[in-house]
């Protein structure tokens, strides 16, 4: 009887647990009006192997479809135009790009190719930290990886939680 009396009471203290936990769950997903009023963008069909980018205030969005990875998104700080280039995190500037892109061959992403600052005058440690993989990860030792931005993919839209045009 004191057997059967512990697991009905198990039984019963877990599926309240679930039911209490159900609200705090749930209130993690975006509402409805902060999905309606974040930033749409349309994205089409994009195509395996194409990117595209969108310049927001203080910030470059890359949207790009890799070819093993589906849909990716990074965004990048700006400043006069220039991508500001991490020293170790993003938050503190190394330097600037003027010219900071995923390496391309015959008009599509290059596989196995990476995100990189074109420009001429870069320094080697800016050569071998400033690299990062289409997943957004860093291949150099020390910086950080590229920001992902809260986003949903949703009927051919990227819509960018919380940012506004």
């Amino acid at each position: 009887m004191k057997k059967k009396l512990v697991i009905l009471t198990s039984i019963l203290f877990f599926v309240g647990l679930a039911f209490a936990a159900a609200p705090f769950i749930s209130s993690l997903n975006p509402t409805v009006r902060s999905v309606h009023e974040s930033l749409h963008i349309p994205i089409g069909e994009l195509a395996k192997g194409k990117y595209f980018i969108k310049d927001l205030p203080h910030s470059r969005l890359f949207v790009l479809n890799a070819y093993d990875s589906g849909v990716r998104v990074y965004l990048v700080p700006m400043q006069r135009e220039r991508v500001q280039m991490p020293d170790l995190a993003w938050f503190r500037v190394g330097g600037f790009c003027n010219t900071f892109e995923p390496e391309m061959d015959d008009g599509k992403l290059k596989p196995g190719g990476v995100f990189r600052c074109m420009d001429k005058n870069l320094n080697k440690w800016q050569e071998q930290e400033w690299l990062w993989s289409y997943e957004g990860k860093n291949l150099g030792k020390y910086t950080e990886d590229m920001y992902v931005p809260r986003h949903l993919v949703k009927n051919n839209q990227l819509i960018l939680l919380g940012a506004r045009e």
